[in-house]
């Protein structure tokens, strides 16, 4: 547990820029997931460590570990909403949030269809 405040806030800060900097590191994206689980911040923890996991997805401690926080979390009725919060988890660290049915294009754009079909078909 970090002895202050300050002490958090400053390896948070450091941690979330070599993030930015290194989106592909999956250690940066464990670090950060224990970061922000001790800091309480377990929004941001949960999706880190799926993120951890995309790139490490055979690391059965890494998942143990998740899986006890998540049930921890609903156990005490702490479990925060994560379909609001993981565009934003994605957008902090540089990477684009995967489509999902909230963020998804509903329709083609006007005039779309007449430049995808073939010159003859029109």
């Amino acid at each position: 547990m970090f002895r202050r405040r300050s002490e958090y806030f400053n390896r948070r800060t450091a941690t979330e820029q070599l993030a930015r900097e290194r989106i592909n590191d999956p250690a940066l994206r464990l670090t950060l997931a224990r970061i922000y689980a001790e800091g309480g911040d377990f929004a941001r923890a949960i999706n880190q460590y799926q993120v951890y996991l995309t790139f490490k997805p055979k690391d059965t401690a890494v998942k143990k570990e998740l899986t006890t926080l998540v049930e921890d979390l609903k156990r005490n009725g702490r479990l925060p909403a994560m379909d609001v919060f993981n565009g934003m988890a994605y957008a902090r660290v540089g990477q684009p949030p995967a489509a999902s049915p909230s963020n998804a294009p509903s329709s083609p754009p006007p005039g779309a269809a007449d430049k995808a079909a073939p010159a003859g078909a029109r």
